[in-house]
């Protein structure tokens, strides 16, 4: 006879049941195996793994005869993998008593939150924390127990995450920021699973962020994640310090624009000194000398927009000459003023320092003795001009 109903063991008790015609105590040896175990009349022995057992039984009377009985057995202790408790994040579901076996007849409660309540490894799903019941009978041969057990499902205790609003912006970086109900960890990645940052801020570049994830890990393991769209970005426009023209002539103007540059518009200023006034690059007609303050605006398809400003000089050069003036001053200075063409360099002609110049309207410059010296007035080397010089 054999109990099966210990968890995780089998007890095999044995007695012995042997008929002798002699009045004397009989002499028994009992085999498990081929291991001699007990000389008893009745005793147990306990089986932790399944498999075949050679039970033996030597009987031997006071004459010293002696009869063998010998006997296989195939035992299956009752295995019962269930936990103490197992750990559920809110609506997430649990499997019980993984790898329990078919061979039982198994009845959980209450049923509740269970996908089948007469299952060995049933599905919990409870909305609550639950403690499942579990009344197992074991058939072995024409033997039967039953094993009670019970299993605590914790369900957590649910929070919110509150994730940053998704965002059109036109910085070039932004800053994110999450907040959740409780205490949790943050994880910042990419829609490919890189890790940006940890903790419940992150900057990020909109131009480099189609998605990012925000995930929020309480101490239970639980898990909330929501994913924040972040586009636009800045768009930077620049212009030469300045755009020079030889009068009559014509030529194109073009700003320089990086950053978020999709879909650009563009509007050049003032309003009616170009046409048309809004492509990438405008034609310019040099009708006029002088100084001409200009800009443009550039806006991308996010309303980021960026503007700038310079001056656009029309020379004529044939004014270069006509208005320059001079006067010596005792003992060798000369004061020499321009009131002819701008954007001209004077080159005072010093042998002894041929380099001495000066680009101001007016100005002036010691000579190292007395003597004739010729002064000459040229464009600005600086200014990449076709003028006549």
């Amino acid at each position: 006879v054999y109990d099966p109903c210990s968890r995780d063991s089998l007890i095999v008790q044995l007695s012995d049941q042997s008929i002798s015609q002699d009045t004397g105590m009989l002499n028994l040896q009992w085999f498990v195996n081929d291991s001699l175990t007990s000389t008893d009349s009745s005793w147990n022995f306990t089986v932790s793994d399944s498999g075949s057992y050679l039970l033996k039984l030597i009987v031997t009377n006071p004459d010293g005869c002696a009869d063998t009985l010998t006997k296989l057995f195939d035992l299956s202790p009752l295995f019962l993998p269930l936990a103490d408790s197992a750990l559920l994040c809110p609506g997430e579901s649990v499997q019980l008593n993984i790898g329990g076996s078919l061979a039982y007849s198994y009845q959980w409660t209450p049923a509740a939150g269970l996908d089948d309540s007469l299952g060995s490894s049933p599905l919990a799903f409870p909305e609550e924390t639950t403690t499942y019941t579990v009344s197992i009978i074991a058939i072995q041969n024409t033997d039967t127990c039953q094993l009670v057990d019970s299993i605590a499902v914790v369900v957590a205790d649910s929070f919110e995450l509150f994730p940053p609003a998704d965002t059109i912006i036109c910085d070039a970086i932004v800053g994110l920021s999450a907040e959740a109900t409780t205490d949790v960890d943050f994880v910042w990645t990419t829609l490919s699973g890189d890790t940006l940052a940890t903790g419940p801020g992150v900057a990020v570049s909109p131009q480099d962020s189609a998605g990012i994830v925000i995930t929020a890990t309480d101490q239970f393991g639980c898990e909330l994640s929501d994913t924040v769209q972040v586009v636009g970005g800045a768009v930077d426009v620049s212009l030469d310090s300045a755009f020079y023209f030889c009068l009559g002539e014509s030529g194109t103007i073009q700003g320089n624009v990086t950053g978020a540059t999709d879909s650009l518009k563009y509007l050049w200023f003032p309003q009616g000194f170009f046409n048309p006034d809004t492509t990438s690059g405008v034609l310019f007609q040099a009708d006029s000398a002088g100084s001409f303050p200009i800009g443009v605006r550039v806006e991308n398809l996010y309303g980021c927009s960026d503007s700038a400003e310079t001056v656009v000089v029309v020379i004529d050069s044939s004014l270069g000459t006509t208005g320059l003036y001079y006067g010596q001053c005792e003992p060798f200075e000369v004061i020499f003023v321009n009131t002819g063409a701008p954007q001209y360099v004077l080159f005072f002609g010093d042998p002894t320092n041929p380099d001495a110049s000066s680009d101001e309207n007016q100005t002036s410059y010691v000579y190292p003795d007395t003597g004739t010296y010729t002064a000459l007035l040229v464009l600005d080397p600086s200014i990449s001009s076709g003028c006549q010089d």
